[in-house]
């Protein structure tokens, strides 16, 4: 059987570059090797010429070295051609022919050195890192993570660590350098795939690996050097063990810099310098690209696009100690009103998709762990109240979430699996993949996952220690500080950026902070009715000086309301209007008073003209509103940005299904007492029995009037009125149990602030955002604001006041957070 075959099969382009073309008709075809006997009998060759193999090519020229004639008497020969390559680098096709037979062959021009001889007195062996095998199996790709861990938890990150004693760094590939002869020297270097020599030290980014002599390295001073520079002689005979008929040397490989789509992965090409044989191996280092949220639905939008977090400062020279300063996302874990009912499962799950640096040679487990990182919101204060007992330990963290603190994993077959210290395992053989997380549910709870090839440093070594993250000279430096996850093995006299996790925008996600949605229904009380007073006087008394300034009526109106008969002076600053000679005549009333139940006046006369016995009157206070006129709702305008810091989004319910909820007038009380505003809440809140853990309901009225004892008719002085009310009841001495809305009491809002000398507007915003805080935290505690702490100074300051109003204070803003729902 007639072959083909081309030494060497690769050249270098050039009209000096040659190989050896061979055509043997040594083996049969069955590959038998048949010299022993002969190829043809004893006949003459045709035309009595004998038999020669006749070449050809494609590409370059062939010259004739030797040609062996086959003829009977030689039998079993080959016949030989000299190849010259003048041709550029491709691919040469070659034929021989011989008696009618034709085969075919080729080789290859290509730039570069022509290839090693075929290792045959060598061996390069790699084996799997412990990190990805335990047993250590041999391979021919390996694969391994960048060395960013401390396996030896000396507070020292493994690619920084000079020393790692008692352990061996599982990061480390294990390969070893097999020799049959112990002569000569043998090397190694690394390579990129397009077989350019990769650098193994500086800052490089294409440096990949690094070399050790020792799984327990160091380099220091007066110590011996394990560090093995690559491309450095290896003498056989000194530096190899001899095992068996062979000599081996055995080195570690670190990954320093992780591989890419573009370059993913190094050879590894170890080189004899007498035989001048090759060995390859190939070795990937992992790394991970990007820790991403994924909404499900959840979203400010209900949608799956998380957006920023307002309350992250996105402009890292910004400073405002009531934000936060590392942009992070928001989440809305609440149920939805969906077709005007209420979603029965909360939206709480989020996906993390997890991005390597270049797919892996095999399935390979990352490991995940959730932190709750520390919330700046507030420099001091409850709102940052961890880290109770010693620094550090549990609990660490500030989320109200008692029953889901740091999240969940949800390990099913497509997420992984948990192990020790609530850590999910999951394996990935493709580039990316995505796993389930359920966050927590209380506003402002903030999560970061952190992940890593090794499962050991999540459990032991990373942390977020709030009372040694709080440094920096400004609030912006210390709110960054207070989100970093550092390894709290390490000396914490260190500066933070040293102890904060390596390459954190890559192993860590961003902050996920939780909001809360809280719809508001708010209604009114229609319009004013029953306050004008109509009577007749029944005796009418001079002013007693004789001055005719003034008049005292007895009038024959009786009251039945006790709170209103005790309401003394009520319709001071009102108008008494009498038919006087004739004319309509508007007295301005000085004060009120009973004798028993009926109602006594004193007003002022109009010069000579006083009021008339035994004749009708007519009697309204000092109210803005007349009867007739509308309550209108109240001002709900800055209720939102009152409750951003702490996480709560406010929507204002419109509807429920194809009901509206904005259209009602609700009943309406001149004076609202306890039982009159449950009774109004209880017939007009609409929205009241949605209410609940998954989702957040508050109910505001435009009231006219709080009680009697303190509407500010008349002005009693500080602390005697009510500009707005929560109604609440709940045990003796026990927060409230039960809410039924928060009524805003115009009329009085505008007393008090003219009495303060306040813009109503800004008054009646500030009860607002103070009577919702209310409901939504609770409690009945006090003050809530800013502006009511003010308030409730000695001696109050009206800038200070104006300034604080519709801000909450730190206890409202934990309170709030901390709430598992409004009050109803």
């Amino acid at each position: 059987m007639l072959t083909l075959t081309a030494t060497p099969d690769v050249i270098k382009p050039g009209k000096k570059s040659t190989s050896t073309i061979t055509a043997d008709l040594l083996s049969n075809n069955l590959g038998e090797d048949t010299s022993a006997g002969p190829h043809f009998d004893n006949s003459p060759p045709v035309g009595g010429l004998p038999l020669v193999v006749t070449f050809t090519t494609d590409r370059g020229s062939l010259e004739v070295k030797k040609q062996t004639a086959v003829t009977n008497p030689l039998i079993n020969r080959t016949a030989e051609t000299l190849f010259l390559a003048n041709t550029k680098p491709g691919m040469v096709n070659l034929t021989a022919a011989f008696d009618n037979e034709t085969v075919l062959g080729g080789l290859q021009v290509a730039k570069g050195k022509p290839p090693a001889p075929k290792a045959e007195n060598i061996d390069l062996q790699i084996f799997r890192a412990e990190v990805i095998d335990p047993n250590q199996t041999q391979v021919e790709h390996a694969q391994t993570w960048v060395d960013l861990d401390d396996d030896d938890l000396d507070g020292v990150y493994d690619n920084k660590d000079t020393r790692i004693e008692g352990i061996t760094d599982n990061e480390l590939v294990r390969i070893k350098l097999v020799s049959k002869t112990n002569k000569g020297t043998i090397s190694l270097v690394p390579l990129s795939p397009d077989g350019k020599r990769e650098p193994d030290r500086g800052n490089d980014p294409n440096f990949h690996v690094r070399f050790w002599t020792s799984g327990t390295r160091f380099v220091d001073k007066g110590e011996p050097r394990t560090r093995y520079d690559a491309g450095t002689p290896l003498k056989v005979a000194e530096e190899f063990e001899k095992v068996g008929n062979v000599f081996v040397k055995t080195l570690w490989v670190e990954g320093v810099t992780e591989h890419t789509d573009e370059s993913p992965f190094t050879i590894l090409r170890m080189t004899h310098s007498e035989t001048k044989e090759q060995d390859d191996v190939k070795i990937t280092v992992l790394g991970l690209k990007s820790i991403e949220w994924v909404g499900r639905g959840n979203s400010v939008n209900d949608d799956n696009t998380l957006d920023k977090d307002p309350n992250f400062v996105q402009d890292a020279s910004k400073e405002n100690p009531q934000e936060l300063v590392r942009g992070g996302l928001r989440v809305f874990p609440g149920a939805r009103l969906v077709n005007g009912q209420v979603e029965a499962n909360p939206r709480n799950t989020v996906g993390v998709k997890v991005t390597l640096s270049v797919k892996p040679v095999e399935p390979v487990k990352v490991f995940f762990k959730a932190f709750d990182v520390d919330d700046p919101s507030f420099e001091e204060g409850p709102v940052d109240s961890n880290d109770a007992g010693n620094p550090g330990t549990a609990p660490q963290g500030d989320n109200r979430d008692s029953a889901n603190p740091t999240g969940k994993f949800l390990p099913d077959a497509n997420n992984g699996k948990k192990v020790v210290g609530e850590v999910l395992e999951k394996e990935f053989a493709d580039k990316t993949g995505e796993f389930t997380f359920q966050v927590p549910m209380q506003p402002g709870d903030n999560i970061r996952i952190v992940a890593n090839g090794d499962s050991q440093i999540l459990n032991f070594a990373y942390a977020n220690n709030d009372a040694a993250l709080n440094q920096g000279a400004t609030v912006a430096e210390r709110n960054i500080n207070k989100q970093k996850i550092t390894h709290d093995n390490q000396d914490l006299s260190k500066p933070i950026k040293d102890r904060e996790m390596q390459q954190p925008d890559k192993y860590a996600s961003k902050v996920l902070t939780v909001w809360r949605r809280l719809y508001v229904e708010v209604d009114d009380m229609g319009r004013v009715a029953g306050n004008t007073v109509r009577g007749q006087t029944v005796r009418v008394f001079a002013d007693p000086d004789k001055s005719k300034q003034q008049t005292t009526i007895l009038t024959d109106v009786v009251f039945q309301d006790r709170e209103q008969v005790g309401n003394v002076n009520r319709f001071q600053g009102g108008k008494f209007t009498q038919d006087v000679g004739g004319r309509q005549r508007v007295f301005d009333v000085i004060d009120s008073n009973f004798v028993g139940n009926r109602l006594v006046l004193r007003v002022k006369n109009i010069g000579n003209v006083r009021p008339i016995q035994g004749r009708a009157f007519t009697l309204v206070d000092d109210d803005v509103r007349k009867d007739g006129e509308q309550v209108q709702a109240p001002d709900t305008s800055t209720l939102a940005e009152a409750m951003r810091p702490a996480y709560v989004h406010v929507d204002f319910l419109k509807t429920i299904g194809n009901t509206s909820t904005t259209d009602d007038d609700a009943t309406f009380s001149l004076n609202l007492e306890f039982d009159a505003g449950k009774a109004l809440s209880a017939r007009f809140w609409d929205s009241r029995n949605l209410n609940a853990d998954n989702f957040w309901v508050a109910y505001v009225v435009g009231a006219f009037q709080g009680p009697t004892s303190e509407d500010a008719d008349p002005d009693r002085g500080e602390g005697s009125t009510t500009t707005g009310e929560f109604l609440a009841e709940g045990p003796k001495g026990q927060p409230p149990e039960i809410g039924h809305g928060a009524f805003i009491y115009k009329e009085v809002v505008r007393d008090i602030a003219a009495q303060i000398k306040v813009d109503v507007k800004l008054l009646e915003q500030d009860t607002v955002v103070h009577e919702v805080a209310h409901a939504v935290a609770r409690s009945g505690d006090h003050p809530v604001t800013l502006a009511g702490a003010e308030l409730g100074a000695p001696m109050p300051s009206i800038k200070k006041f104006k300034a604080g109003l519709s801000i909450y204070l730190p206890k409202y803003i934990a309170l709030i957070r901390s709430s598992p729902k409004p009050l109803s």
